[in-house]
């Protein structure tokens, strides 16, 4: 479906941050590790001159570990190892032809930094937008999806309401869903009172909605 540009002046909705905790867990970790070893440093350079190391050598070691560290974490997380050792070892053979002090570590500071930048702009070209009639959702490296609300025939969150969670549509053309969406309860609500669809998370008030057709009907109303 093309991108229908009156739909996107609505309201966006980024995922949240906490339910894709895992894909910042490596840059995260690499930052972090990566600074305490700047403070770290002179204490680093004393102990490797006990064994004979060179100043900057015991930090380039540890700084080695911390890319270990680093894939590690990304592994623990179902990320690519593999893409965060390379670009480790880089930055820390980087640092010690640039810098071979105690500032070793600086390329590896800004490789986390970078890190987390990407994943931040990755969440940016993610979610959706609530237009007025229709919902858009964005996806990274494709074509916007646009779904008309009347085309919406069932919302259905997981994995619970009012929390992080993925929104799933139900439409004429199969099923679309958008995941990590937040306060995602109050989404399909939103997207329910503009398709005119009942709450199949609520069964009680379906019960009381179709009742109410029932009477209408009994009184010899026109059901609307």
């Amino acid at each position: 479906m093309a991108l229908d540009r009156e739909r996107v002046h609505g309201q966006r909705v980024r995922p949240a941050r906490r339910p894709r905790w895992r894909s910042y867990a490596p840059a995260i970790v690499t930052t972090l590790l990566a600074a305490s070893l700047i403070p770290a440093g002179s204490g680093l350079a004393d102990l490797g001159a006990r064994i004979a190391l060179p100043a900057h050598a015991s930090v380039t070691i540890a700084a080695g570990l911390v890319v270990l560290l680093t894939s590690l974490t990304a592994a623990l997380c179902d990320q690519p190892p593999a893409r965060w050792y390379i670009a480790g070892v880089f930055a820390v053979s980087l640092g010690g032809n640039v810098a071979p002090t105690t500032w070793v570590s600086i390329p590896l500071v800004a490789t986390g930094v970078i890190g987390l930048l990407v994943r931040e702009v990755e969440r940016g070209f993610d979610g959706i937008t609530l237009g007025p009639a229709g919902l858009t959702i964005h996806r990274p490296l494709k074509d916007p999806l646009t779904v008309d609300y009347e085309d919406v025939r069932a919302v259905h969150t997981t994995p619970s309401v009012d929390d992080d969670g993925t929104l799933i549509l139900e439409t004429e053309h199969g099923t679309v869903t958008a995941g990590d969406l937040p306060a995602v309860g109050d989404l399909k609500a939103r997207i329910e009172a503009r398709t005119g669809g009942f709450d199949v998370d609520d069964p009680q008030q379906t019960a009381r909605e179709v009742r109410e057709r029932i009477q209408d009907i009994v009184r010899g109303k026109t059901p609307t």
